[in-house]
């Protein structure tokens, strides 16, 4: 789109320069070649003015018409075709069912909430299963069905891997109903159903020690040595049952550093993009002062493009909701960690 912008703007500019050479832009679009270096003679002085002698103003302008037709062709096909295959609305369907996926995992491993087995799971999948049945037959009767529904989530609730069954075929159904469905799901090269042995390095917060004192201090290089001094490392197969313990180090901790480190970065990136978009903005506010009017689609179509990529990635939601998700995982290692004080 800045594209067309700026060739229209060029267009523009040389049809103004062929008028003050005393030629008919509309007539210098259909001439022979011998004409057209005839023409393009006639231009002498202004390149000669500008220091603009390489550049072929009639050549130019013999095919800005074309070009300047093509380019809203592609614009549009472009966006006909993104409109038509939703490639980031399946990109985000297809991610969100894998961190699904990859959640209801830890939590069979760790045996919490419906994979616990205790009362309080089976109450759960329970109340999961009569929602669903709700939602299939209405509101109305179906009580006894609902209370052999019931039964069966209460049966359920001690088998994990029953439980888990259930979990990924509600997902498949969710996908199922999803705009993926018209597309053809390949399995990538490096396919693997579940990470294997992976390692692991992790440590206590230095406060829990007496070297904690050294988090106080502006020597990072100490700090960081003391932090090492702490780890351990942890082979995880990718099958075994997890502790609480083993869940914070393995499931929690790398979430919280991956915040950590995406925030600065978007925080950069929106600063950037901001600081761009206001001096593009200033300087066709000069432009205009200083009668410079032909270059300010330019500035205001450059101005548009940076605008458009900060809303397409969105920059700004994805600051707000990493510093929140930050947040939310620094109070729960708070809690943590306090439990060992």
């Amino acid at each position: 789109t800045f594209v067309s912008v700026l060739f229209g703007t060029l267009t523009s500019i040389v049809a103004e320069i062929i008028l003050d050479a005393d030629l008919d832009p509309t007539i210098t679009r259909t001439l022979n070649a011998s004409a057209a270096a005839d023409a393009e003679a006639l231009m002498g002085p202004w390149k000669e003015t500008t220091g603009f002698a390489w550049f072929d103003v009639i050549g130019f302008h013999t095919h800005s018409g074309n070009i300047n037709l093509a380019l809203p062709l592609c614009t549009s096909l472009l966006l006909a075709l993104n409109a038509r295959w939703s490639p980031t609305t399946k990109y985000t369907t297809l991610k969100e069912a894998y961190t699904y996926v990859e959640g209801e995992i830890f939590k069979c491993r760790t045996r919490t909430g419906e994979y616990s087995g205790s009362a309080s799971g089976a109450a759960t999948l329970a109340s999961e299963a009569q929602e669903a049945e709700e939602k299939e037959a209405g509101a109305g009767g179906g009580g006894g069905k609902k209370k052999k529904k019931k039964s069966s989530a209460n049966k359920r609730a001690g088998n994990p891997r029953q439980v888990f069954a259930k979990k990924m075929e509600g997902m498949w159904n969710d996908l199922a109903s999803s705009e993926v469905r018209q597309e053809s799901l390949k399995k990538p090269s490096s396919y693997d159903l579940i990470s294997l042995n992976r390692q692991y390095e992790c440590a206590d917060h230095p406060s829990l020690y007496e070297e904690g004192k050294v988090l106080v201090s502006n020597n990072k290089e100490l700090i960081r040595e003391t932090i090492k001094r702490y780890q351990w490392r942890i082979d995880d197969d990718g099958l075994r049952a997890l502790s609480a313990g083993d869940y914070i180090d393995i499931r929690v901790s790398p979430f919280k550093k991956t915040y950590e480190t995406k925030a600065p970065l978007l925080r950069r990136n929106l600063t950037c993009l901001t600081v761009i978009i206001f001096m593009l903005t200033s300087v066709c506010t000069g432009l205009g002062a200083f009668y410079q009017a032909q270059w300010i689609p330019v500035t205001m179509g450059l101005s548009a493009a940076f605008g458009a990529l900060m809303a397409y990635t969105q920059v700004e939601v994805r600051l707000l909701r990493v510093n929140a998700a930050s947040v939310s995982v620094s109070r729960l290692m708070t809690w943590w960690w306090g439990l060992s004080v």
